[in-house]
């Protein structure tokens, strides 16, 4: 009777499963390393959103101007109508321009147009400029100012300087009012003669002291610059 033939054993290895104090480190090291991920990911996520906000805000200020200086009707149908109660001056756009105020609160910022302006377009005098809009009562104190646009901030954006600060782009191409509470006045300064640089604080946070982005406006080139 013929023999049936076994299959030749498996060598011997030293495989082994995890013991538990293998899988305990595992879990821990794997533990730090999400945490780290989270952190990473948190900075990165409001870092961004201040820079966004810098930026859109940056946007927002050049589009007005541009409102101004192109000409864009203040309620879309292109219809004449008098300038400071002119007949003789007929316009289709705001007679102040377009302007941009931010909250007091540093919450977010509105788009105006300035249907009766109280800062006009400067004129030279004996050989030297004067300062028809050199006002005073702020710009924002005007009875004629219609609500354009509103932004207001999610996910804790928070501006901490140049809150209350005004600009209005007066028409039709030379005019840059500013109206700035921290001066202490309510000193209204308009015009390349009046150079300033505004500057607004873009934050994170209850206080808005994390991540800080600023966006800079100069009244004489009107350049807007964000950093």
């Amino acid at each position: 009777m013929k023999k049936i033939s076994h299959f030749p054993a498996l060598p011997k290895t030293n495989a082994r499963g995890f013991t538990l104090l293998e899988l305990m480190v595992v879990i821990a090291v794997s533990g730090i390393l999400a945490s780290i991920g989270v952190v990473i990911f948190t900075s990165v996520k409001q870092s961004t959103a201040v820079r966004l906000a810098a930026e859109n805000f940056a946007g927002f200020l050049r589009t007005t101007e541009s409102m101004t200086r192109s000409g864009t009707p203040f309620d879309g149908s292109g219809t004449q109508h008098a300038c400071n109660n002119d007949p003789a001056h007929q316009t289709k756009t705001p007679c102040g321009g377009y302007g941009v105020v931010v909250r007091s609160d540093g919450a977010g910022y509105d788009r105006y147009a300035d249907l009766t302006p109280n800062c006009v377009t400067p004129v030279l005098l004996g050989g030297s400029v004067q300062s028809p809009c050199t006002t005073s009562t702020p710009l924002k104190d005007s009875t004629d100012l219609a609500s354009v646009e509103a932004v207001v901030f999610t996910d804790s954006i928070l501006m901490t300087t140049g809150r209350g600060v005004q600009v209005e782009f007066v028409p039709p191409k030379d005019g840059i009012c500013v109206y700035d509470p921290a001066e202490g006045s309510d000193k209204t300064n308009c015009g390349p003669w009046q150079a300033k640089t505004i500057t607004w604080t873009f934050g994170y946070g209850p206080t808005g002291s994390s991540y800080q982005r600023t966006v800079t406006l100069n009244t004489v080139s009107g350049a807007v610059v964000v950093k």
